[in-house]
C-alpha cells in the first residue's frame, strides 16, 4: 500500500455557519466535512477534514431584514490519497444549495363586531393564503450488491444521498453506498452500489425541495454478495394553498338583544371544529383568562374538537 496507506472511503457532510442577507443578497458561509477512512501500518484509521467555503445566493426580491436558511445536498465527489514525501488528499466537491427566504408581512384583515347586549350578523368569504408545509415519507429498502470478489463479511458501510422531484411531483432519493468487505483470501475491499428510492404518492405543492436521509443501515454477506437494508427518510417542503376564512362584512342589529345567561352561571360544553378561547368567549360573554383558569390552560394551549369546558359568565 506504500508510505501513505490506502484510502479505503469516505463521506462528506456539509455544515452550516452563517447565513446573512445584505444588498440584496444571501450570503452563505460553511464547511465541507469529509471524513475518511484508510489503511495505514496494518491498522484502520480514520480522520476528518474541513474545507471552507463561501458563496452568494442571488434570490429576487430579497430584502434586509428577510431571513436565509439553506439546505445543501451533495451531488459528485471525488477524494483521492496523493502519494509521495507529504500525503495529501485531493477532493473535489460538488453541491447544490435551495435557499428558503422567510418575511414577516403585515396584512389588512376585518375583524368582526361583537357586542354582549346586541346580535351581530357576519358575513364570511373563503380564501386562500400560501403557506409553507412538510412532508415526511418512510420507505423500507433492501437491495444486493454483487461486490468484483466474494464478500465474507462485511467491515463498515458509509451512505451518502441527495433528494430530488420527478415528473410525477414524487419525492425520492438518491443513495450511495460505500462497503468496506473482507473477501475469502482475507483482503480488504470496497464496493460501491447506488440505489433509487422514490414514494408512491405525489406531494401537491409548489416549490418542493426534497432532503433524503436514512435509518436503521445494515450490510450483511450473503452468498458471496452484499444485502443492504435500510430505512429511506424523505422529507420535503414546499408551498401550499391553505383555506382561511376572512370576514367581509359584519352588522350589528341593535334592535335584537341578544340573550346571555345571568352572571355567575358556569355552562359546560365541548369544543366544535375551529374554535379558539376567543370566540368562545365572545359567543357567551365571558373572558379569556377566566376561561384558561377555569380549565387549566395555557394561553398557546390549542383546543381539540370534542374536548370538554367550563365556560364561566362574570356579566
Amino acid at each position: 500500500t506504500g508510505a501513505a496507506g490506502r484510502l479505503l472511503h469516505y463521506t462528506v457532510d456539509w455544515r452550516q455557519e452563517e447565513q446573512r442577507v445584505l444588498s440584496g443578497k444571501g450570503m452563505l458561509r460553511g464547511s465541507a466535512c469529509v471524513q475518511t477512512v484508510f489503511f495505514r501500518e496494518g491498522q484502520l484509521r480514520q480522520q476528518e477534514y474541513q474545507i471552507p467555503f463561501s458563496q452568494v445566493v442571488e434570490c429576487e426580491g430579497l430584502e434586509p431584514g428577510d431571513t436565509v436558511t439553506a439546505d445543501y445536498q451533495l451531488l459528485q465527489s471525488q477524494v483521492t490519497l496523493l502519494e509521495g514525501e507529504a500525503p495529501a488528499l485531493s477532493c473535489s466537491l460538488t453541491g447544490c444549495v435551495t435557499a428558503c427566504v422567510t418575511r414577516r408581512t403585515r396584512l389588512p384583515v376585518l375583524r368582526d363586531v361583537y357586542s354582549t347586549r346586541f346580535q351581530t350578523v357576519c358575513q364570511c368569504e373563503q380564501i386562500a393564503c400560501p403557506a409553507w408545509k412538510t412532508f415526511d415519507c418512510s420507505i423500507p429498502t433492501e437491495d444486493t450488491c454483487q461486490p468484483q470478489e466474494a464478500a465474507v463479511s462485511v467491515m463498515d458501510c458509509r451512505v451518502r444521498a441527495r433528494g430530488f422531484v420527478d415528473d410525477r411531483g414524487c419525492m425520492g432519493g438518491i443513495y450511495s453506498f460505500r462497503v468496506l468487505y473482507c473477501c475469502a483470501a482475507g483482503r480488504l475491499h470496497c464496493a460501491e452500489h447506488t440505489m433509487k428510492v422514490v414514494s408512491q404518492e405525489p406531494v401537491d405543492a409548489k416549490q418542493l425541495a426534497v432532503r433524503a436521509g436514512w435509518q436503521n443501515v445494515s450490510a450483511q454477506a450473503d452468498n458471496g454478495a452484499i444485502r443492504i437494508r435500510f430505512t429511506a427518510v424523505l422529507k420535503g417542503r414546499g408551498l401550499v394553498e391553505q383555506p382561511c376564512v376572512q370576514v367581509s362584512r359584519c352588522n350589528l342589529d341593535a334592535e335584537k338583544h341578544r340573550v346571555v345567561p345571568p352572571a355567575g352561571t358556569l355552562v359546560l360544553r365541548t369544543v366544535e371544529e375551529q374554535e379558539t378561547v376567543w370566540s368562545i368567549a365572545k359567543q357567551y360573554g365571558s373572558r379569556t383568562r377566566q376561561i384558561l383558569a377555569a380549565n387549566n390552560l395555557e394561553a398557546s394551549s390549542r383546543l381539540v374538537p370534542g374536548q370538554l369546558m367550563m365556560i364561566p359568565f362574570s356579566g
